[in-house]
């Protein structure tokens, strides 16, 4: 399993000057089995994250853009005049999602399954930050009528497709020429997860050893996509490398400087 940070009740992360990453930060804070809020806040937003017995039941958050009306807007399931003109209903006590259902914009169950997203899309949109304080704080959890039912496993993956940063995706796989291979006692875990075609298909592939490289020839996806599953893998202890040690920082093996000059991503000096 690849390692994971030691967590205190409150810290911070910073990815381009720490050894762990966002993934393996929240894989930690679940491990300790805790039921509470962790609390996420940078200059863009303070986001958190409730567990319950570590796993993660709810998420809410600061932004704007991670209330419902414009998650709802975003999926193509309200209109803009519906968040104009049914907002100002909205009290303390009546959340917006009732007013839709309320005025016959939404039916219950669909209310039920925007919520679901509007929750995954806020724990998802963490892993694209690149540093953050956070706190862990040990509660009794508030009475929500809608949690989560989501394998941990599985969200690590829909959050690191969020990541766009080929240095962080790059830097989570290690050197180009790694070999890696799907780590043994981990079908309960992968089934548990229920993950999509692609990433079982992956899982599957990777019981050879393959190279990186092999790995993207293997499946019918973008390679970019390969790379950010690899990642995931590894920091659920998934697959493991064969033979040599994952550096630290990726972008400085010496294939990630010939990859650079052929994508153009070489760092000024």
């Amino acid at each position: 399993m690849s390692q994971r940070p030691v967590v205190g009740d409150s810290g911070s992360f910073n990815c381009w000057s720490q050894s762990f990453e966002f993934p393996s930060l929240l894989l930690a804070i679940c491990d300790t089995g805790r039921t509470g809020e962790v609390r996420f806040s940078n200059q863009e937003a303070t986001k958190v994250v409730v567990l319950k017995e570590g796993n993660i039941v709810f998420a809410k958050s600061s932004s704007i853009d991670d209330r419902l009306g414009p998650y709802l807007l975003r999926q193509g399931k309200i209109r803009f005049e519906h968040v104009t003109e049914l907002g100002r209903f909205v009290t303390p006590e009546k959340r917006f999602g009732a007013v839709l259902v309320e005025n016959g914009v939404l039916k219950a169950e669909e209310l039920v399954e925007g919520v679901l997203g509007q929750v995954r899309s806020i724990v998802a949109s963490l892993f694209p930050w690149t540093n953050a304080s956070f706190t862990v704080e040990t509660k009794q959890l508030e009475k929500e009528a809608i949690l989560l039912h989501i394998p941990l496993p599985r969200l690590i993956v829909q959050g690191v497709r969020e990541v766009k940063s080929w240095r962080r995706v790059g830097t989570g796989i290690g050197a180009l020429d790694a070999v890696y291979q799907t780590s043994d006692g981990i079908e309960d875990d992968v089934q548990r997860a229920k993950l999509g075609e692609s990433e079982i298909a992956l899982i599957s592939e990777m019981r050879g050893p393959k190279t990186i490289a092999e790995a993207c020839a293997s499946l019918d996806v973008p390679d970019f996509e390969v790379c950010q599953l690899l990642w995931a893998f590894r920091a659920l202890g998934w697959v493991t490398p064969v033979g040599q040690e994952i550096p630290g920082e990726a972008q400085d093996d010496p294939n990630f400087a010939e990859l650079d000059a052929v994508l153009g991503t070489k760092p000024l000096s």
